[in-house]
């Protein structure tokens, strides 16, 4: 299964985007990718708007899973038909509810990253709350600093390509571009 592509395909078309990093410690800085925002669900999980075949999808953010998923109706909807995971795959969702399907997902965004397409497991129905199309898993996340700014309701990717220290971009004495 290509999911790993999709992840590939979000990072390597950032790489017009990312400026190179300085050499000198007084040049550098964070560069932020993209910022989305944040939402909260009814169990208090936060949300974040994709864009998956023009459609937009309230996702999950997943920081302990594996691979993004889009829920079972939500594939639906969007005409994507799920093809069978192979026999000698198991993946297996807390709870013991197994995953037996894969759709490949067309003409992603999430905060302006593009992405032809890429393979989503598909989640079965009744696993996630009214009104959220998926989970935003690590498979994405992992190319990226994420950030989760509660006070302005935002969630930030940032480059990892930066300095040590100087991560905490909020203070005054440290900075972001882009």
């Amino acid at each position: 299964m290509a999911r790993a592509r999709g992840a590939a395909a979000l990072a390597l078309l950032l790489l017009p985007v990312l400026p190179a990093r300085a050499a000198d410690d007084a040049d550098c800085h964070l560069y932020r990718i993209a910022t989305v925002d944040m939402g909260i669900d009814s169990a208090g999980r936060m949300t974040v708007p994709m864009s998956v075949g023009g459609q937009m999808l309230t996702m999950l953010i997943d920081t302990g899973g594996v691979n993004t998923m889009i829920a079972e109706n939500a594939a639906a909807a969007l005409g994507l038909r799920p093809e069978d995971i192979s026999d000698r795959v198991r993946i297996q969702m807390f709870g013991g509810t197994r995953i037996t399907q894969y759709v490949e997902a067309k003409d992603i965004n999430f905060g302006g990253l593009p992405a032809r397409k890429m393979d989503m497991l598909v989640m079965p129905e009744g696993r996630l709350p009214d009104g959220v199309g998926g989970l935003l898993a690590p498979d994405i996340l992992r190319a990226y600093d994420d950030d989760f700014d509660f006070a302005n309701g935002k969630f930030n990717l940032f480059s990892q390509d930066h300095c040590e220290g100087n991560l905490v971009y909020w203070t005054k004495t440290n900075s972001w571009a882009r």
